[in-house]
């Protein structure tokens, strides 16, 4: 069966929520951004899409553009900190002998596309970020016209990713070991929930 299988990055592939709460709390009071302190209050973020959530919390529109460039900086500055998860690479590599893989991503895809050279991992015919739509609901759509499939699937951690994954009619599939535990997935109604990379060889 033809299936193309899309992926979230931060927090499925990279281990990065400490480093992007550091990131927020330093230059999000530049632009607003309001009630963001802990690693709770990065994650009630996450219950929608990114951005959303940052302008419901007092950043501007028109800031957008000047948060996202100063937060990439500070980005490439801690990326010695920001590890990969345990046997992620190898999973992604297995699932792309069969399937054709994807990121979609609230991150710059300029940032996720480097750290993929990094790591030296290769499975994804291509990386969609916030250059191509801020919307991850847009980007499932543009894949899901542009690869032809029987099955279409979403992998994410937050609860955000969910909702938008079942907004673009995917299938989805949610990972317990990013953002959100499985209880506060749980209530986001996945069709699967999943405790660690490794499980994702279940969609093979």
């Amino acid at each position: 069966m033809k299936k193309v299988l899309i992926f979230d990055y931060d927090g499925v592939i990279i281990n990065s929520l400490p480093v992007v709460l550091e990131i927020l709390v330093k230059v999000g009071p530049k632009y607003g951004l309001k009630n963001v302190k802990t690693k709770e209050d990065l994650q009630d973020i996450f219950d929608n899409n990114f951005y959303d959530g940052i302008i419901q919390r007092g950043v501007k529109k028109t800031d957008i553009t000047k948060i996202i460039d100063e937060f990439k900086q500070e980005l490439k500055n801690k990326q010695k900190h920001i590890p990969l998860f345990e046997d992620i690479k190898e999973v992604l590599d297995e699932l792309s002998k069969k399937y054709t893989l994807i990121v979609v991503t609230s991150n710059m895809r300029t940032i996720v596309e480097y750290f993929l050279k990094k790591y030296k991992i290769s499975a994804f015919s291509e990386t969609l970020g916030a250059e191509d739509h801020v919307s991850k609901v847009k980007k499932i759509l543009y894949v899901k016209e542009k690869y032809d499939a029987e099955k279409y699937y979403y992998i994410g951690d937050p609860v955000g990713d969910i909702l938008e994954g079942k907004k673009a009619n995917v299938i989805t599939v949610a990972t317990s070991w990013g953002y959100h535990n499985k209880e506060r997935l749980a209530k986001s109604t996945p069709d699967y929930i999943f405790d660690s990379p490794k499980e994702l060889l279940k969609l093979i």
